[in-house]
């Protein structure tokens, strides 16, 4: 679990930023078959989904090969915080080998709420606090949707690619149209069995493809097993952070160090 999740610091965005979904599609092409030249490179399946009136359609790719494009996606209007004509926003739902990523919907509130945001033992590591009510979820998906107009993506869900289970969420929250925070939170059920590496290497391939210079995350000095992640998707420990992050899960009022991992992006 990335103490610095990206996705549920929902009082620091300016509230002008929480307005309704738009509902007007465009058209464009999303292309998430060339590799990240990182160290965080590898192979694995990637299925977008495109709704039309006749349904829904599916292309597969493969991530780390240079093969034909994804199938063209429905494309979000937006606020004018990221370049339309250079930006593609990013697929709402797509799979890796072995999760499927998805924006998060008003109907994942009580399955978010039991499955991960309500544990003590899950949240302790996180900037954001546990959620006691069902509500506190819920203002949660109101930023995320406030994100996903705002910028080319958000949150998203992690679920098994299996069954459909939630396993927990991940995403972006940017900061401007190159750089952007990435985190990861897995219920307990999801630990140990190599998501969360999964989870963040798909993310930062998707950051290449976003227009993402820089990708970044902190998480508390103590919690190592993060730290062994994120290095192992290929982010430089770039330092600590003295005195930079409240973490309310510990029962603390105190400011702790944090480390800071980041992830710079080339782009040809």
């Amino acid at each position: 679990m990335c103490a610095k999740s990206p996705f549920q610091r929902m009082k620091q965005r300016n509230s002008s930023a929480h307005r309704n979904h738009p509902n007007t599609p465009r058209t464009e092409k999303l292309d998430y078959s060339s590799p990240l030249k990182t160290k965080a490179e590898g192979v694995g399946q990637l299925t977008c989904y495109e709704s039309n009136a006749n349904g829904v359609k599916k292309q597969t790719g493969r991530i780390g090969q240079r093969s034909s494009p994804i199938k063209t996606l429905p494309r979000r209007p937006h606020n004018g915080l990221f370049n339309s004509d250079q930006t593609m926003p990013a697929a709402e739902i797509f799979h890796s080998e072995r999760l499927t990523f998805q924006r998060p919907t008003s109907a994942d509130a009580e399955t978010i709420f039991s499955t991960y945001a309500n544990d003590s033992e899950v949240t302790r590591f996180l900037a954001w606090p546990r959620h006691l009510t069902v509500a506190d979820t819920e203002a949660f998906l109101q930023f995320s949707d406030a994100e996903w107009t705002r910028w080319p993506a958000g949150p998203y869900l992690i679920r098994s690619r299996a069954d459909g289970s939630l396993l927990g969420s991940t995403g972006f929250m940017f900061e401007t149209p190159y750089r952007a925070m990435t985190g990861y939170v897995l219920a307990r059920s999801a630990w140990g069995r190599g998501y969360a590496s999964e989870a963040l290497g798909t993310m930062s391939r998707l950051a290449s493809k976003l227009g993402i210079r820089r990708l970044y995350a902190i998480c508390h000095t103590q919690h190592r097993p993060s730290a062994r992640v994120l290095e192992k998707c290929g982010f430089l420990h770039e330092g600590v952070l003295r005195a930079y992050q409240r973490f309310p899960n510990l029962g603390a009022d105190e400011i702790f160090d944090v480390f800071c991992y980041a992830l710079v992006i080339a782009h040809v």
